[in-house]
């Protein structure tokens, strides 16, 4: 997605033609929004449920989507960045609520 919007000339002025390391950060703050999800969605659907990581992770979504398209600065830019790799929330709880573990325990009792 930075290199097409790099591409628009709406983006250059935005930006003011930043330079490629702030451009990294940019990239890396989803990064760092990931690191902090994965412990935050093992105590939350621990304690509240599966569901309620689902209905945070889209929550967060269309929080940093919202904030992403209304944004004024380079900061609110950054911190809706932020919100939209919270979605990791969304889809590892969907992740594990898919997985096939359950179909395989037969299989594995007969076994022992």
């Amino acid at each position: 997605m930075m290199d097409g919007l790099q591409s628009l000339q709406q983006w250059q002025t935005f930006m003011n033609s930043t330079p490629s390391a702030w451009l990294g950060f940019i990239n890396a703050i989803q990064a760092v929004g990931g690191l902090i999800t994965y412990p935050l969605q093992a105590y939350i659907a621990d304690r509240f449920g599966r569901k309620m990581c689902l209905y945070l992770g889209l929550f967060f979504n269309v929080l940093g989507a919202t904030l992403q398209t209304a944004a004024t600065t380079q900061s609110m830019f950054i911190v809706a960045r932020f919100f939209v790799s919270l979605i990791l929330l969304c889809f590892l709880c969907w992740c594990l609520r898919q997985s096939p573990r359950h179909r395989f325990t037969p299989i594995l009792k007969q076994r022992r």
